[in-house]
């Protein structure tokens, strides 16, 4: 009742300024549409007349949305959906006598996205819903720990209780490829947390860390329905500098991709759900059941390679390198890798690693687009500021290469080997002219800015108009050898023996100073 008085009056309130496209319909009393939702139980805290959240798993507690809806005259009422701003779609239409009636809107279980826009609409008048669709939403408080901390985790679920496992990635074959799905070893004891009393509200969850390796994990928490979320973190090394290379996790891009909806406006809280918005939000759990965007695809194979390989490194969030000194870093490590996505960096990050290597340190990019993007951190909330091109400071001054163009993954490429076939292709059985894998998405090349050196180890032609992706590599004077992959993604050849044997080859030639 609570919902329908409060936007009953809100309607009262503004009907003589509101437009006749506006939610409380067109002036007058002539014709009028009021709506509002409620999820058939305990709302969660953050719900109101406009914003139901629901879980769709038959378990009989907020299955489904209940749309009420109320019209002045008789009409007919349509109802649409969209998620995350994309065209909306027809789920049907009805006619209605005036007074008060009901559609109720289960939503897909699979995949679970964090929200949907219902458009309630008549010839005069336009309605939205947002809901809610929630399984175990969960998100670490910090990208990255040290081993024996513990881990504060924001947690959203109307499950009755949940069993918590904490997981590292290992170098087994996958048996799945679906991108809402984390496989990996299962370390220290699975604890079982009772939820009755959360389930209609946010709630803090604590997760004790071992003294484990340095790398990637994710805490899995397993609904007694079945649903399951994932909340992924990054553990420091104890001490860094123990080993002498530095694997840099893409977190800052992680949360960029992240469409999770945690203000309730129906839209993604980061700028790819509209580029006018600058800023996005750390600590809001990722869709895809709490998998970061394109992480089974861009992130996973690397790991895979790494566990097999028995890498000993020191992996680290894009804070975590912000807070290290070029110099340290170069005191500390002879190589430092960028497997995945790293194209939102801030000053911090791009200063330290410029003088890491001007310092004579190693580095390596195995995607495409990296450091594109200045972003500044204030807080929990990262902004987009503008490209470093236009800041004077093009990354393929760095890098060698820099983005170039992108087709969103509508045409892949092999990279075929250069004429100068060097130590990149030792033992892969490829010569000049032989091609490898498929590339594509969004490719790099060479540019004005490129250090002299730089040399191109193999490319691929994905358009017309366009210049090659180009795989590059330069030394400098001081030491320092620079690798970058051109287009995505060499770490997602992690899987077929030419990408191990070419990560292999590229390790064993960069690791060392």
């Amino acid at each position: 009742m609570w919902q329908k008085l409060s936007l009953l009056l809100t309607c009262i309130a503004l009907l003589p300024a509101l437009p006749a496209s506006s939610a409380c319909s067109s002036p007058g009393i002539a014709s009028t549409l009021l709506v509002w939702a409620d999820n058939g139980g305990a709302p969660f805290l953050s719900d109101g007349p406009r914003v139901v959240t629901v879980s769709p798993n038959a378990d009989g507690f907020h299955d489904a949305a209940a749309i009420h809806y109320r019209v002045s005259v008789r009409s007919i009422v349509r109802f649409e959906v969209t998620r995350h701003g994309a065209t909306a779609v027809a789920l049907t239409s009805r006619a209605a006598l005036p007074g008060d009636h009901v559609y109720r809107w289960r939503p897909p279980t699979r995949p679970v996205p964090a929200a949907y826009v219902l458009h309630v609409d008549t010839q005069r008048a336009h309605s939205t819903i947002v809901v809610h669709v929630q399984g175990v939403d969960a998100a670490a408080g910090r990208a990255a720990y040290h081993p024996g901390d513990t881990a504060r985790l924001a947690v959203n679920t109307d499950a009755r209780s949940v069993r918590v496992q904490v997981l590292r990635i290992t170098g087994a074959a996958p048996t799945t490829r679906r991108n809402d799905t984390v496989q990996g070893t299962a370390l220290g004891r699975s604890f079982l947390v009772a939820w009755p009393v959360h389930r209609d509200r946010p709630h803090s969850l604590a997760v004790p860390l071992g003294r484990w390796p340095s790398g990637v994990y994710f805490v899995r928490l397993r609904a007694d329905d079945g649903r399951v979320g994932y909340a992924p973190f990054l553990l420091r090394p104890y001490r860094l500098g123990r080993t002498r290379v530095a694997v840099v996790m893409p977190t800052n891009t992680w949360q960029a991709y992240n469409f999770y909806d945690r203000d309730g406006d129906g839209r993604g809280d980061t700028w790819y759900a509209g580029w006018r918005r600058h800023t996005t939000h750390f600590g809001r759990p990722y869709l895809n059941r709490g998998v970061p965007a394109h992480f089974n695809t861009y992130d996973l194979p690397f790991l895979r390679w790494a566990a097999r390989r028995k890498l000993h490194a020191d992996y680290l969030s894009d804070t975590d390198l912000a807070s290290i000194s070029g110099d340290r870093l170069a005191h500390l490590y002879d190589f430092i890798v960028f497997p995945g996505h790293s194209e939102y960096v801030t000053r911090s990050e791009y200063d330290n690693v410029r003088r890491f290597r001007d310092a004579g340190g190693n580095l390596a990019w195995l995607s495409a687009n990296n450091f594109f993007w200045k972003v500044v951190r204030h807080g929990p909330v990262l902004e987009r500021v503008a490209t470093w091109r236009r800041l004077g400071r093009p990354e393929a001054s760095l890098i060698g290469a820099q983005y170039h163009a992108n087709d969103e993954g509508q045409r892949r490429a092999p990279m075929v080997v250069g004429e100068a076939a060097t130590w990149f292709f030792r033992r892969t059985g490829l010569a000049a002219g032989d091609s490898f894998g498929l590339f594509g998405i969004e490719i790099d090349a060479r540019a004005p800015s490129s250090p002299h050196q730089t040399t191109v180890l193999a490319s691929a032609r994905l358009f017309t108009n366009a210049s090659d992706a180009e795989m590059t590599y330069y030394e400098l004077p001081n030491g320092a050898k620079v690798f970058a992959a051109g287009a995505f993604t060499l770490a997602g050849l992690a899987d077929s023996p030419v990408g191990r044997r070419l990560l292999d080859n590229l390790f064993d030639h960069l690791a060392a100073p």
